[in-house]
């Protein structure tokens, strides 16, 4: 997954809610699984609110395809 195209997508979502990127951690694990003889990699993300230390996990096949949901989530209050 290409690092700056994840951070600039998480910092856009961060900033959209008035809140400050620094105070979040994220987290990018590469999990692989043997499917039909060939390995699939899925990265599972996990973004930490420090402030209130809640977290939310995304699994993401795609750069980005996890921010939406992320979003949402801030959005609807899931991190405070």
């Amino acid at each position: 997954m290409r690092k700056d195209v994840e951070r600039e997508t998480f910092e856009r979502c961060v900033a959209h809610v008035t809140l400050r990127p620094d105070d979040f951690i994220m987290e990018d694990v590469v999990e692989a699984q043997v499917v039909g003889g060939g390995t699939v990699q899925t990265h599972v993300i996990t973004v930490t609110y420090a402030p209130t230390r809640i977290f939310r996990t995304y699994r993401s096949a795609l750069p980005s395809s996890w921010s939406g949901q992320f979003r949402k989530d801030l959005d609807d209050g899931l991190f405070y």
